[in-house]
């Protein structure tokens, strides 16, 4: 318990000073959906330069049953990074729904390049796991 305490607390640290230095550059910005008491439904958190915006996360507050506020704050996400950069970045995901819910929001899909350095233990956590997927799930 400990240790996950001080990994908690360096995790903290860490992103916070990830975010003074994008701060004291004009390069991050984060956004919230609040309701009318206060209570924040959605958050979204951008870093960006004059080239392009790029979603670095999102999410919504499983506690709260308004699913529009998520959509809603992508959406003014969207806007406001169209006034200071020319594109935006959704930065895509591997997960279905989550790939589903971006791809709502019209764009092209971009494919990105997988960097792989063969090496023998590469080769044999590659083998393990397409060896794990067909015992698993018969693929």
């Amino acid at each position: 318990m400990k240790h996950q305490r001080q990994d908690s607390l360096r995790a903290s640290c860490a992103l916070l000073w990830f975010h003074d230095r994008l701060k004291k550059r004009n390069a991050i910005e984060l956004l919230a959906a609040r309701d009318r008491q206060g209570q924040i439904h959605a958050v979204c958190g951008i870093v960006y330069d004059r080239q392009c915006g790029y979603l670095l996360f999102n999410g919504s507050n499983p506690d709260l049953t308004n699913v529009e506020a998520n959509s809603l704050l992508v959406m003014k996400t969207i806007e406001y990074a169209a006034k200071i950069t020319d594109a935006f970045d959704f930065e895509g995901s591997m997960l279905k729904p989550i790939e589903r819910f971006y791809r709502g929001f019209g764009g092209e899909m971009t494919a990105y390049m997988n960097i792989w350095k063969h090496n023998s233990l590469n080769s044999f956590k590659r083998f393990a796991l397409k060896l794990y997927k067909r015992i698993r799930y018969g693929k």
